[in-house]
C-alpha cells in the first residue's frame, strides 16, 4: 500500500514538474501530442475527423493525457452524453471490429479502421450498435477483436452511449489510434486539435 502510495506521488510530482510531453516518459506510455514537433503524423493530419455526435456543445468530461484513478494517462477524450444518444462515425472506416470487456475497462468497445489500417479510432462504453453491425458481430463464427471487412461512412450511424465497462455515467469514450510502421503497434493521438466542424 505504501509502495502504490509512493509511485502516485513520484507520478502527481513529475507532472507538476515536467510539461506535458514528459508525462509520456513518466507513465511509460507512447502518446502522440498532435503539436509535438517529434511526431509523425503525416497520415492523421492529412484525413479529417468529425466530431462523433450531430449535437457539436455536448460536453467534453476527461481529456487526453489527463492521469486517471489509476495513474495512467488517458488516452483518449471523454465526451458526456444522455444514455443512448447516437454515436456516429468520425472518418469513412474501411472495417470495423467489435469487443466487448465486460466490466472491465472500455466495456462494449467499436474499432473502426481507417486507411487500410493506417489508424483506428476507438468508441467506448457503448450500451447498443447499429443494426447491421449488430447483426454482423452476433454471428457465432465472429471473433472479438477481428475486423470485418466493411464499408462505413464518415456520419453513419454506429452504436448508441452507454455505461458498459469501467465508468461513473454515461459517455463516450473516443480514442484515435495511429499505426507505428516499424513496431506494427497502435499509440494513441490526441483527437481533439484532429476533430472538424
Amino acid at each position: 500500500m505504501v509502495r502504490l502510495f509512493l509511485v502516485l506521488l513520484l507520478i502527481c510530482f513529475s507532472v507538476a514538474l515536467f510539461p506535458q510531453q514528459a508525462l509520456q516518459k513518466v507513465a511509460n506510455h507512447n502518446l502522440i501530442y498532435v503539436d509535438d514537433p517529434d511526431s509523425s503524423n503525416d497520415v492523421i493530419s492529412a484525413t479529417t475527423f468529425t466530431f462523433p455526435f450531430k449535437d457539436k456543445t455536448i460536453r467534453l468530461s476527461f481529456l487526453f493525457g489527463q492521469l486517471t484513478s489509476l495513474g495512467t494517462p488517458h488516452e483518449g477524450i471523454d465526451i458526456q452524453a444522455p444514455a443512448g444518444a447516437q454515436v456516429l462515425a468520425s472518418a469513412d472506416a474501411d472495417s470495423y471490429s467489435f469487443v466487448d470487456n465486460g466490466a472491465k475497462s472500455y466495456g462494449k468497445q467499436l474499432i473502426l479502421s481507417h486507411s487500410n489500417g493506417a489508424y483506428r479510432s476507438v468508441y467506448a462504453h457503448l450500451n447498443g450498435l447499429n443494426d447491421k453491425i449488430f447483426t454482423e458481430v452476433s454471428k457465432p463464427d465472429f471473433k472479438p477483436g477481428t475486423f470485418i471487412k466493411k464499408k462505413i461512412y464518415k456520419g453513419d450511424y454506429i452504436g448508441n452511449v452507454g455505461c458498459t465497462g469501467l465508468c461513473d455515467g454515461a459517455h463516450l469514450h473516443f480514442e484515435i489510434r495511429a499505426l507505428d510502421s516499424k513496431s506494427g503497434a497502435y499509440t494513441a493521438v490526441n483527437p481533439k486539435p484532429l476533430l472538424s466542424n
